[in-house]
């Protein structure tokens, strides 16, 4: 009975007479107005019993008295068909209703679940990750930004691959240190290192997974060797003698086979302004760079770089 009529039924112009009507069919028995009122009440719909009454009595009503106290309907009358039909006219805006209030809640649910993602994404990334192991290589950290044929570097300091525990796992990372660190313990392959460093958040303007690096500690210092280049393994020079050395593009194979552990081998992330004139359009990757000695045996300049203009417009460094 309450799925045939939901309240409120008189948000759609129901009567009285109709509301009687539609209660004495749906439980298909005669009631008397009493009874009908208690169902009324029930279900909080805003008519009184003496109104019901009044209602009941009136001669264009389409109900009739079985006896003296209960009533029946007439369930053909033209008016109960009309009253029926507004009737599943407000089950089914009912039903819409709900439909949008489920799918507000679900959305309201799926935005939550998704600012606590981020709220714990974001605690992640300011929660510092004790490490420590065994000195890879270390090289300069550096950010290249390009403008079409414009291109400026910014020194970062230095970048050291590791391989260690990291957290609670064994794996291999790469950790960046400022210069002043770097002057301080002087650290070359084969050092073995401990620190604590963030995660990196924006992974495409820096060439290493963690950074803001603090409590670094040389737990032993490697054992000298006789250097044997390339590739070059001992303590790297300081910034500006990088900058003052200038870079040459490398090829990426050559780089990932033998060039990983040199001083000398850069991996840049790069970052390509498309539009002077709007700096917001931005593109991101990586290039490789080698620093060191002309005569290496194992440099290969590999293909020229192209740098995505306006208007579809592109630049080709020189070979």
């Amino acid at each position: 009975m309450e799925a045939a009529f939901p309240p409120p039924a008189k948000s759609l112009g129901l009567k009285g007479v109709h509301v009687i009507g539609l209660i004495i069919e749906a439980v298909a028995q005669p009631l008397t107005i009493a009874e009908v009122h208690g169902h009324v009440r029930r279900w909080g719909l805003d008519f009184d019993e003496q109104a019901l009454w009044r209602c009941a009595e009136r001669p264009d009503a389409f109900l009739r008295r079985v006896d003296n106290d209960r009533w029946t309907v007439d369930s053909e009358d033209e008016r109960m068909l009309a009253a029926r039909r507004r009737v599943r006219q407000l089950i089914r805006l009912n039903a819409e209703k709900r439909e949008r209030e489920q799918r507000s809640a679900a959305a309201m649910e799926r935005f939550r679940a998704q600012e606590a993602a981020k709220a714990e994404a974001a605690a992640r990334l300011e929660q510092k990750i004790e490490w420590g192991g065994r000195l890879l290589s270390i090289q300069p950290r550096i950010l290249l930004t390009r403008s079409f044929d414009q291109r400026d570097h910014k020194y970062l300091g230095y970048m050291m691959r590791i391989r260690g525990v990291l957290g609670d796992r064994e794996t291999e990372f790469t950790v960046g240190i400022g210069q002043a660190a770097q002057e301080k313990h002087a650290f070359r392959a084969g050092d073995e290192v401990t620190g604590e460093s963030l995660p990196v958040r924006d992974p495409r303007t820096e060439p290493v997974e963690y950074y803001k690096t603090s409590a670094l500690v040389l737990v032993k210092r490697a054992p000298e060797a006789p250097e044997n280049p390339p590739p070059w393994h001992g303590s790297p020079p300081d910034i500006a003698d990088y900058r003052e050395r200038g870079s040459r593009r490398l090829d990426p194979k050559v780089y990932d086979s033998r060039c990983t552990s040199c001083i000398w081998g850069c991996r840049m992330p790069v970052v390509m302004i498309i539009d002077q004139w709007n700096p917001s359009r931005r593109r991101y990757r990586f290039e490789i760079f080698c620093y060191g000695p002309k005569n290496c045996s194992f440099y290969r300049a590999g293909p020229t770089r192209k740098v995505p203009g306006r208007k579809g417009m592109s630049w080709e460094e020189e070979d």
